[in-house]
């Protein structure tokens, strides 16, 4: 089961799993996760949170991105992670896409994030992104319709937009297209 957590459960989630979840240089400070863009949701299993995921809703151009998501350490490789991902895509079944940022690094880790959203219906697109000096694939889960290319763009641009102020845009991030599509080595 989803719902949505208080703000009091995550500064909880922040302070004793996200600093261990994410790298320090991805997990961006607890105030600005604590803004009005960010929706912060819990999986729940027997009112036993097993998982959580961040995400920033834009509902006039009906996309989201998803900004965080982990299943808690205790229970990963249960298959939490594809149900959580699976009842996150019914709840938002309206809405067009789910966009997802992933490490572009080439680790192990990185590549096994990919193939996950990947068996979860996520497709690379043909986008880089380059947040605060961090290189990431641009991923999409599409629901309600397909997209192009331009419309994967012009919305992942209107989602920083609305979270980033223009000089943070201007000097911090960077949106390519990479040559092949869908190309991740």
């Amino acid at each position: 089961m989803i719902r949505k957590l208080s703000k009091k459960e995550l500064e909880v989630l922040y302070k004793n799993e996200m600093v261990f979840d994410f790298p320090e240089n991805e997990l961006k400070p607890l105030s600005i996760l604590e803004r009005e863009e960010y929706n912060w949701l819990g999986y729940f299993e027997e009112n036993v949170l097993k998982g959580y995921a961040i995400l920033i809703l834009y509902e006039s151009k009906k996309c989201i991105l998803l900004d965080y998501f982990a299943i808690l350490s205790t229970y990963r490789k249960n298959g939490l992670g594809t149900q959580f991902l699976r009842e996150l895509k019914e709840e938002y079944r309206e809405w067009d896409a789910i966009f997802i940022e992933s490490e572009a690094e080439k680790s192990e880790t990185a590549r096994k994030r990919i193939e996950f959203y990947k068996h979860s219906s996520a497709v690379v697109t043909s986008f880089i992104v380059t947040l605060y000096f961090v290189e990431y694939h641009i991923l999409m889960i599409p629901l309600a319709v397909a997209l192009d290319q331009k419309e994967i763009i012009d919305r992942v641009r209107a989602i920083y937009e609305k979270i980033y102020t223009p000089k943070q845009l201007e000097e911090y991030i960077n949106i390519k297209k990479v040559i092949e599509e869908n190309a991740i080595d």
